[in-house]
């Protein structure tokens, strides 16, 4: 069968892209084109792990699948809704005489947890590992890393523990910061993602030196502005 021409300048403007989502929520996948002719089909399938075929979800706005599951939206993108683990697949884009487009949908379990902290007392002067801890995610996230809003990923180590076989495990990243004086108060932020869902979860942590100098010019400055208070009412 020949392949259907497309009409005179139909193109993607934007093409799905690999993209995340919580288990339970609704998502959608992108496909936006222009120039779409009156003769032109736009259509979403899914890929069936289980049947190794690809399935049509949808035709132009009218979805041929589940309505319940699946909508068309702005024109064309597509609305998984209360996902499942089991919608986890690729997803295709196919628009008359172009080349489809395929993105994967993960569906997720976010952690149950995510903390920053350290085993050892922040000080100045000191090299001090800060960790941040995403437990029992489905699957393990990546983790990113930000102090006062400049990105500190490419300096951590990222691993993950053990993975049971539903899929669920703990992502750590160690982030070794070399501390001064001016760290006092700063910023760390660790964020969750996951493909095309990045900031997912956000933990933040301000940075409190213990014994620094910053602390004790603190501390003095406290103490002066008590006795002059106290002077000053006396």
């Amino acid at each position: 069968m020949a392949l259907l021409q497309a009409s005179a300048g139909v193109e993607f403007v934007m093409r799905p892209y690999n993209n995340s989502v919580a288990v339970g929520e609704n998502v959608t996948m992108a496909c936006l084109v222009r120039n779409v002719g009156n003769s032109d089909r736009v259509q979403w399938k899914k890929y069936s792990t289980s049947g190794q075929t690809w399935m049509a979800l949808t035709i132009d706005s009218v979805v041929v699948d589940d309505d319940k599951k699946y909508a068309i939206v702005n024109p064309f993108n597509l609305t998984v809704m209360n996902t499942v683990i089991a919608d986890a697949t690729d997803y295709e884009c196919a628009v008359t005489g172009l080349e489809t487009a395929v993105a994967h949908l993960s569906v997720v379990n976010l952690p149950r947890n995510v903390s920053i902290f350290t085993k050892e007392s922040p000080k100045s002067g000191k090299t001090v590992n800060f960790t941040c801890k995403a437990t029992y995610g489905q699957p393990p996230p990546s983790i990113r890393w930000y102090k006062n809003q400049v990105d500190y990923t490419n300096r951590a180590d990222y691993e993950t523990g053990y993975i049971n076989i539903n899929g669920y495990g703990d992502a750590t990243s160690v982030l070794p910061l070399a501390l001064t004086s001016g760290d006092q108060g700063a910023d760390l932020r660790c964020e969750i993602e996951y493909p095309g869902w990045p900031r997912a979860i956000i933990e933040n942590h301000r940075i409190q030196l213990n014994g620094s100098s910053a602390l004790k010019v603190n501390l003095l400055l406290a103490m002066i502005v008590t006795v002059v208070t106290f002077l000053f009412r006396a």
